[in-house]
């Protein structure tokens, strides 16, 4: 299908944030074909997207970001009691495009993402709260676990979470003979057996969404025997949390597949609200940086007051893969609550850093699920080199003390952590690696460095064992680093980690103690001095 947006009349209004966010102007949106009508008492446009059907709802008093929901299937189903009229009166736009009755396949998927990139382009806020009805759980789940940087949460109502289950029916539910004929066609599955074969269900896929930080809320009949629950959300539930992700399940006794929702949403929508606008989206000032290696995205928090003629702590952050990408927002998705928390910028003014790795980059180009230990590569990965840059700079535009700057990473970010950390070690008075993995040959240069890392004893995407011989290592050569293993935790260490009541208090103690005036960020011109 042919892809046209070029004309229709869709006004969002002025974005007006807190803190150092700047107001955006409205903006005209046209699609061809545009058509006015109303949805559940709201107005609607009507415009279409690579040929297929779509639409946009406007909320009256839209929320700052004009944060969105978006049904991906069943749009009309059950209206009162799924949510949508409730975020729509508490500042939501609403969102919608018809794919059909195609069960997420990957042709749908690629509907969906040139809908997200319309909508994005017209100032819809970056991160979407997915509602996935019945078989819309395929559409919601797939097209998340292709995105997880684009969703804010995902909301399933009796959601098909595998569908062997529905339309397959190979399980105790009763299944949809045609349905399940009609799927094979819309995946191009040569023939039965390659469908059971596929590991590509919600089930299979999450991955990618609890190293997003992705919340889920489901809303389940007990006595469903079309998506049997058994067969579907427990299985997400149990598995999302063996991840370390956060999921919520209401059960409904005795209900079946319908009514779909709840004779009060509330539950529902205070979910989908307090996930969408969490404070760490906020507060952060949106920021690059040019380099000699390109550009940079990144956000930064300055302390709420600067005092004339004082000098304040920095804080690096690196995020993890699942928050890799240019929308210079989901870098802050862990972390980001922390130093904004009134009390903590309180008690420690500083300046806090989040730069964002672009998709398929890497703050160290190794792999991270070998168990033994890498070699750095002689020189920082692309991304990196850009951090190296920034620091730098910002200690000359910003009114920072040399002798208090840390880093602190997870997941990919920690091991770009241990890389920073290793490559200039006299730059930071302190490091902290969540789940990292680390040169161990490095560790004679980071022996005099306070350290405190953290991994989860059950971590099955970045073997424990990277943590455990590093910190071995560092204390063959004199060092003393702190190092806190958590007992059945996986991969999400850094829940537990970013909790812990002395982290801050201990990170802020340290201190390089430098002369006054003496400036540890300083870009060595030699390569070999970065060792």
């Amino acid at each position: 299908m042919n892809s046209e947006i070029k004309k229709l009349l869709f006004t969002l209004p002025a974005i007006v944030l807190c803190g150092c966010l700047a107001a955006k102007p409205t903006q005209a949106v046209s699609w061809p074909g545009e058509k006015l009508d109303t949805w559940n008492g709201f107005p609607r446009h009507n415009f279409t997207v690579e040929g297929c059907a779509a639409w946009v709802v406007e909320p009256k008093t839209p929320l700052p970001g004009n944060a969105w929901s978006w049904c991906m299937e069943f749009p009309d189903a059950f209206v009162e009691r799924c949510a949508a009229p409730q975020l729509l009166a508490k500042g939501f736009y609403h969102a919608h495009i018809s794919v059909g009755n195609t069960f997420g396949c990957p042709d749908a998927v690629k509907h969906f993402n040139a809908f997200y990139d319309a909508v994005r382009a017209q100032g819809l806020a970056p991160k979407a709260a997915l509602i996935g009805i019945s078989r819309g759980g395929l559409y919601a789940y797939r097209w998340a676990a292709e995105n997880p940087g684009k969703v804010s949460a995902i909301y399933g109502d009796a959601p098909v979470c595998d569908f062997k289950s529905w339309p397959g029916g190979k399980g105790k539910g009763v299944g949809s003979k045609s349905d399940w004929t009609a799927l094979m066609e819309f995946y191009h599955f040569k023939d039965e057996a390659e469908a059971l074969a596929y590991r590509g269900n919600p089930i299979d896929i999450l991955t990618p969404l609890a190293e997003a930080g992705v919340p889920l809320i489901h809303v389940v009949g007990d006595a469903d025997d079309v998506v049997p629950v058994a067969e579907n959300t427990a299985i997400i539930q149990e598995r999302y949390q063996q991840l370390g992700g956060e999921i919520q399940v209401i059960h409904k006794p005795g209900v079946g597949h319908h009514p779909h929702g709840l004779e009060d949403p509330t539950p529902v929508v205070d979910f989908i609200v307090s996930h969408t606008l969490k404070p760490s989206n906020l507060g952060y000032a949106f920021k690059e940086f040019t380099g000699a290696q390109g550009s940079l995205l990144y956000r930064i928090l300055s302390p709420a007051t600067i005092k004339a003629g004082a000098r304040y702590p920095l804080v690096l952050f690196l995020h993890g893969a699942g928050e890799r990408g240019a929308d210079n927002q989901s870098q802050l998705s862990h972390g980001g609550a922390l130093f904004l928390d009134p009390k903590n910028r309180e008690a420690y003014p500083a300046f806090v850093v989040f730069p964002q790795c672009p998709e398929s980059k890497r703050w160290v180009e190794v792999d991270w699920s070998d168990p033994k230990p890498h070699h750095q590569p002689k020189a920082p990965s692309g991304p990196m080199s850009l951090v190296l840059e920034l620091l730098p700079a910002l200690e000359k535009s910003l009114p920072i003390d040399p002798a208090r700057v840390y880093v602190m990473g997870l997941s990919m970010g920690g091991f770009g952590t241990w890389d920073i950390a290793a490559r200039h070690p006299v730059w930071f008075a302190a490091a902290v690696p969540i789940c990292g993995g680390a040169d161990n040959s490095t560790a004679p240069s980071l022996a005099t460095l306070p350290i405190w890392a953290f991994h989860g004893a059950q971590d099955a995407t970045v073997p424990t064992s990277r943590t455990r011989s590093m910190i071995e290592a560092l204390q063959r050569a004199g060092g003393k680093p702190k190092y806190t293993e958590y007992p059945g935790v996986s991969h999400d260490a850094w829940t537990p980690a970013l909790a812990e009541p002395e982290l801050l208090p201990w990170l802020f103690a340290q201190s390089a103690h430098k002369p006054p005036g003496a400036s540890g960020l300083v870009q060595p011109a030699d390569e070999s001095l970065r060792q």
